[in-house]
């Protein structure tokens, strides 16, 4: 599990060294997010901390950058409007969990 996560967040790095020159502003503050996130989950000083406080932690980094929700929704297209108010909860939350566990 380990492995993968360390696997991921590398391709992700390479995707951000790839395009930090055309968007600087937004590749910073990308970079910036997953190192805050990368240092939660391999830096010693946050070893003694539960899964749960870790996911707790990157997620409040990543909604202090990011409207998630807004993220979700365009991702998903017009999907989105086919679902109601509670199944667009449901998804925004889903997503969000699952984000969070690709990181722990």
């Amino acid at each position: 599990m380990m492995k993968a996560a360390r696997v991921y967040l590398i391709s992700l790095f390479v995707f951000i060294g790839g395009i930090s020159e055309v968007f600087a502003g937004p590749a910073e503050e990308l970079q910036e997010a997953i190192e805050s996130s990368l240092d939660i989950v391999f830096e010693p000083q946050y070893a003694e901390l539960s899964d749960s406080e870790r996911q707790s932690k990157i997620r409040s980094i990543l909604e202090a950058k990011y409207d998630l929700r807004v993220l979700i929704r365009r991702s998903m297209g017009r999907n989105w409007s086919l679902l109601d108010e509670s199944q667009q909860e449901q998804v925004v939350e889903l997503i969000k969990q699952l984000v969070l566990k690709a990181f722990i």
